[in-house]
């Protein structure tokens, strides 16, 4: 372990480190949040693995080997024998952190493959790091640990004493790529299956792009002094990068306890304070909020039952108010112990994706979904997730997230759609959301005067 200039703002370690290839943040930018506080920037992991499709490649020191098993079982492998070499008692030292895109999901096989493969982006990016920098910002304390038995790379201190400054990069307009009237027809089908009872709630959501040559960390840093998250992270490899300014934790494992956070329920946040709080009272207060985020609760109790000894699932908050600068939300709380024999990135595989960014009940809605959008999510609405060697597991979900690849950024707006939603509040709900997060308002225009009819 080595001690470092306290060091309050990420960015600038995390450009020292990109030139030494796959450079990863998880950055902890909302500082009030109560899970803020912990910075980890790494590069050069030993092992990557990278899953497109059914096949997963593993690199190495021993080679590379092609796979068909399961990405997560994968992982697990890797990690009990590059855990031979003992934990640490930091709060993360090294291990596996990646990226699990939403399309991870298909693996299920039963989605089929209406959307083809609309991006050179894996399913599945992860490396196994033996060192990374961390800061503690309750300590304020910067740190470079490696896993015992490892090695920082020659020079890393000397690189690292003096840091590059991070310019920031204005976003580009991003424009959707389904008009109204194409989600007002979305809506109606899917308000016909939720009258038919085929399903409760989907999350039906809009990618939006926009050509753009910037740099990926000059856009990242703008992003997130815009909207600073407690999950966001930047992660960045061949195949492009991404840009993550996520509010949500799928999963937290720990000592045996695992617990995960949906969302949902949100409302925009405004200047005036009376304004704001009338807001976030109107999201307390609203019943159809409370009912969606309901569903979801009930759908991840099951998801957590799958992994946890019979009678441990509970839900200690429900309902829970969070403000973050940009929005509020409505987030609850469900927790379990892992059964004996269940790892943490097999509890992640059997909740994933997280049931808040597909609806109720979960593969049916996937099945909607795929019948519905544009084109696949790729990494958003996926997981970044950290596991270390002593079985420590943080996973968030990548909402609020865009994609830079091959000169083009896209994110992606979504909401969940229910019985009683209103197609042209849950289209302004979507261009809320973006616009909070490139910083542009986004014209809406009038929605149509007659709605559009509905199809099965």
């Amino acid at each position: 372990m080595h001690q470092l200039p306290y060091q309050p703002d990420p960015l600038p370690l995390l450009a020292a480190l990109r030139p030494l290839g796959r450079a990863v943040l998880l950055h902890s930018a909302a500082r009030n949040h109560r899970f803020a506080g912990l910075d980890i920037v790494a590069a050069a992991p030993r092992v990557v693995v990278e899953t497109r499709g059914a096949s997963t490649t593993v690199q190495g020191p021993e080679g590379t080997r092609i796979s068909g098993a399961d990405p997560f079982e994968l992982l697990d492998e890797i990690l009990e024998r590059e855990a031979a070499v003992a934990g640490t008692r930091a709060p993360f030292a090294g291990g596996v952190i990646g990226l699990a895109g939403y399309d991870l999901g298909r693996r299920c096989g039963r989605l089929g493959d209406r959307l083809p493969a609309s991006s050179g982006f894996p399913d599945l990016v992860a490396g196994f790091y033996d060192w990374v920098i961390a800061t503690d910002h309750g300590t304020r304390r910067t740190r470079v640990h490696a896993l015992p038995g490892r090695r920082t790379p020659e020079g890393l201190l000397g690189q690292l004493a003096s840091l590059p400054a991070v310019r920031r990069a204005p976003l580009p307009q991003l424009l959707p790529e389904v008009g109204r009237s194409a989600y007002a027809e979305a809506f109606d089908r899917i308000q016909a299956w939720i009258r038919a009872g085929d399903c409760y709630q989907v999350n039906l959501a809009v990618p939006f792009s926009a050509p753009c040559e910037e740099d990926a960390l000059a856009l990242y840093a703008a992003l997130t002094d815009r909207q600073p998250s407690p999950y966001a992270a930047f992660l960045e490899t061949p195949a492009g990068a991404v840009l993550s300014c996520s509010p949500e934790r799928l999963l937290h494992c720990e000592d045996g306890t695992i617990h995960t956070s949906p969302i949902k329920g949100t409302r925009r946040r405004h200047r005036d304070p009376v304004r704001d709080a009338a807001e976030a009272a109107a999201l307390l207060a609203s019943e159809k909020d409370r009912a969606e985020n309901l569903m979801i609760v009930d759908l991840l109790r099951n998801d957590l039952g799958r992994s946890c000894l019979p009678g441990t699932v509970r839900v200690p908050e429900l309902f829970e108010l969070q403000s973050f600068p940009a929005v509020h939300h409505l987030v609850s709380t469900i927790r379990g112990e892992l059964a004996p024999g269940v790892s943490p990135l097999t509890a992640l595989g059997r909740a994933f994706p997280g049931g808040s960014v597909t609806g109720a009940p979960k593969l049916r809605a996937m099945q909607i979904i795929e019948a519905l959008e544009p084109r696949r999510r790729g990494p958003y609405c996926g997981s970044v997730f950290r596991v270390d060697p002593a079985g420590r597991l943080d996973a968030s979900i990548t909402i609020r997230t865009l994609l830079l690849e091959a000169g083009r950024l896209t994110c992606w707006g979504g909401g969940g759609i229910v019985a009683d939603s209103d197609a042209a509040a849950e289209w302004a709900e979507i261009h809320a959301k973006i616009g909070a997060l490139i910083g542009a308002e986004g014209h809406l225009g009038d929605w149509p005067a007659q709605p559009s009819k509905a199809a099965s």
